[in-house]
């Protein structure tokens, strides 16, 4: 970074304009687009220069951005979503009429300039926003492919009675995404940035959690519908689609910081001393006696934070991830009242159908979301439910 600013003062000294190829060799070093906030902060007059010659300078950045939105309707959505997240930032903090407010002042601020002229703020945001985005695409397919791999070969297990061991039948494989696959994930991630925003004040979206029943059957039956994104209710399916994904994830992560808790809990009893983090006493406690209504809320919290926070939570050491997970659920408990009611308990009871405890016996196939059931081509989903019927016709049990 060092050089960043010896390259603006040269060239300032000499009053001569930064060409647009040296700036985009530079910032291809810091990784661009998104770094271009970190070059803008490198040097005093960095910021300056950037204003003052925006449109050439960030041009042909600007056009990489354009062509990852070619629809105007795709290009709005973005810029409404990164609008939300510069002005709600704390979204978790806002009440719900503060948090009302702020959605609909984005919604009414337009996108009033040209496609190629944007601040940088926007910019950055539209590059981080661009960034997770491709982030969660990859981790969500690889996940609910495998997913709907392993729900076949329990089956095919079942059927046989036995475990699958020979490797050519039903082998894993990695899943390539359509076009339209693709196209169908970009659109639903940015719908859930918007919408996620919205549920600090309406979670009508977490209340409506029954599926139909051609969903809920697992893909290897034959009565189950294999186009989800076809179905009437399919943006809003898949909207929860993404939010059953984080959701689990935190789940996960809660898994692990009790387990941390029951091995530090069964070492103190084994040595006989109470040593440990006083400080963490009650926050532990707490944590412990938690009830299944507070937790399902709890991850929900979470959730509202988008996936980027999910993942810089997934790289946190045990320790800072205990000390994370303490430390916002005490927050969500502060003064004795949850910062997500739920009086009548209707929240608490669609929570609970994003859980795999939900589903009888574990059997978790019967949970269309965070199986992708709503962005896969109807063409995939036919071939792996033919694929299983096929070995399961052939071998018998």
């Amino acid at each position: 970074m060092c050089f960043i600013p010896f390259t603006f003062a040269y060239f300032h000294t000499l009053n001569i304009r930064l060409p647009t190829e040296i700036l985009l060799m530079v910032m291809e070093c810091l990784e661009c687009p998104i770094s271009i906030r970190a070059l803008a902060y490198s040097y005093p007059r960095a910021l300056h220069l950037f204003q003052k010659h925006r449109q050439n300078l960030l041009g042909p950045a600007l056009s990489v951005l354009n062509d990852m939105y070619p629809v105007d309707e795709l290009l709005e959505d973005a810029v409404l979503a990164c609008r939300l997240r510069l002005t709600m930032r704390n979204v978790v903090l806002l009440s719900p009429p503060e948090a009302m407010q702020k959605v609909i002042q984005a919604e009414m601020h337009s996108i009033s300039v040209p496609r190629d002229w944007y601040s940088l703020t926007l910019l950055c945001e539209l590059s981080s926003l661009n960034k997770e985005r491709d982030q969660f695409i990859s981790s969500y397919t690889a996940h609910a492919w495998d997913k709907m791999q392993t729900d076949c070969r329990r089956e095919l297990a079942r059927h046989i009675g036995r475990r699958i061991n020979r490797p050519h039948i039903m082998p894993y494989k990695r899943v390539n995404l359509s076009h339209d696959e693709l196209e169908r994930l970009q659109e639903a991630f940015l719908d859930f940035e918007i919408t996620r925003h919205c549920l600090a004040y309406d979670k009508l979206l977490l209340y409506e959690t029954d599926l139909e029943d051609g969903m809920l059957s697992p893909i290897y039956d034959e009565m189950s519908y294999l186009a989800g994104h076809l179905e009437r209710d399919s943006i809003k399916r898949s909207r929860q689609s993404i939010f059953c994904f984080i959701f689990q994830s935190y789940g996960k992560l809660i898994r692990q910081v009790e387990e941390q808790l029951e091995l530090e809990i069964l070492r103190q009893t084994i040595r006989q001393t109470t040593e440990p983090r006083l400080s963490d006493l009650v926050s532990v406690e707490k944590f412990r006696n938690r009830t299944q209504s507070e937790e399902l809320r709890y991850i929900a919290l979470l959730c509202l934070q988008g996936y980027v926070c999910l993942r810089i939570a997934e790289e946190y050491t045990d320790g800072v991830l205990r000390a994370f997970i303490l430390n916002s659920f005490m927050w969500f408990c502060k003064d004795g009242k949850n910062h997500i009611p739920d009086p009548d308990g209707r929240l608490a009871c669609g929570l609970e159908r994003f859980t795999p405890e939900y589903y009888p016996d574990n059997d978790t196939a019967h949970e269309a979301w965070s199986r992708g059931r709503y962005f896969w081509d109807r063409s995939r989903m036919w071939r792996l439910q033919v694929d299983t019927m096929f070995y399961i016709d052939c071998c018998p049990p």
